[in-house]
């Protein structure tokens, strides 16, 4: 999903604490979190977490990766936005480099793999793209160099964008292999053997064409295609309706596939519903176990969306994703969540 910010109205950017100076800090919040390796259950689960969510803080952050070994994580999931570290042209943000280095070594220190997505075009490079759609490419070659440099030591996962299909994504559909093709080019050249991903929005009308194309023009460039599937929130009606899940599987025709995306929002129209949250992550992901054992080897991965709250005193069902609160607390399907992912053969 989009949250925080967007493709194409990127938010105001917080000040950034100086993090270029705190070179140890990975060393130093080791001994304050547990490290301990989650149990093997089969199936790797990544945790999206963004950096607003902790604050550009590398203690939070620590916090953050904790929980994620805590609940049966294998990784985070993480963009590193554009808008974030270039929020003007030529303009780049070195304390927000300096701060992503450090964040995604941190993470690797905790024993978590790190899938880093690169995403997020300000809205000037936006501007660029309907101006002069080659030159913005060049800037787009430019900027994934830039966020994956500083990175690519032992970077095992890299998401070539983020839902090219959804409604606000500012890149013309029949642009986004190009997103895919120089993506890879340049995370395969920095990272060898890193492992190139690609997550369709199933909860938009179309989204099977936009598999079909990706597969047809892009299908060397994408290691793994990724489905974003929120039965009970974004898609409608039952809470266990994964049937999409098996269509997805059928079109990928052999490709390996993951589920990126998928959780619950805690927000109701009226007050946050925690309750709602945690039945359905039992009811929810019992069903999507069922359907990924019985896809065989098809889906790799499987994502959980996401740790922290954007805002847990925002209104709206975005703010209320995570499995944590704002202030790193857990919500009451916390546990249900563990239980899920730590118990059960995926």
């Amino acid at each position: 999903m989009f949250a925080p910010g967007d493709a194409s109205a990127p938010p105001d950017i917080p000040s950034t604490p100086d993090v270029a100076n705190v070179p140890d800090v990975a060393a130093d919040v080791t001994e304050t979190v547990d490290t301990a390796p989650p149990p093997d259950t089969g199936l790797p689960w990544f945790f999206t977490v963004h950096a607003a969510e902790v604050d550009y803080d590398l203690e939070r952050a620590a916090q953050a990766f904790g929980a994620i070994l805590d609940l049966g994580g294998t990784g985070v999931r993480t963009d590193i936005f554009w808008w974030d570290i270039e929020p003007d042209d030529g303009a780049w943000s070195q304390d927000r480099i300096d701060f992503y280095t450090d964040y995604v070594a941190l993470a690797q220190s905790k024993g978590l793999q790190v899938m880093v997505i690169v995403s997020g075009a300000p809205g000037w490079a936006t501007a660029l793209y309907q101006s002069d759609a080659e030159a913005f490419w060049l800037r787009y070659d430019q900027y994934v160099t830039k966020a994956l440099t500083p990175v690519a030591a032992n970077l095992k996962h890299v998401q070539l964008w983020n839902e090219p299909n959804h409604v606000i994504d500012p890149i013309a559909a029949e642009d986004d292999w190009r997103l895919f093709t120089q993506g890879a080019a340049i995370a395969r050249k920095l990272a060898p053997g890193v492992t190139t991903y690609a997550n369709v929005m199933g909860n938009l009308a179309g989204w099977q064409d936009a598999v079909a194309d990706w597969l047809a023009k892009a299908d060397d460039a994408i290691d793994v295609i990724g489905f974003d599937h929120y039965p009970g929130t974004w898609a409608c009606c039952s809470n266990t309706d994964w049937a999409p899940l098996d269509e997805f599987v059928t079109l990928l025709n052999g490709h390996p596939g993951a589920v990126i995306e998928t959780g619950f929002s805690s927000w109701a129209a009226v007050v946050a519903d925690q309750e709602s949250q945690r039945d359905w992550i039992n009811a929810s992901l019992p069903v999507l176990r069922d359907r990924i054992s019985a896809a065989g080897d098809a889906i790799v991965l499987a994502g959980y969306y996401q740790l922290i709250d954007v805002d847990t005193d925002g209104v709206g069902q975005e703010s209320h994703f995570g499995i944590m609160h704002t202030d790193l607390t857990p919500k009451l399907g916390y546990d249900a969540l563990k239980t899920q992912l730590t118990t059960y053969d995926w």
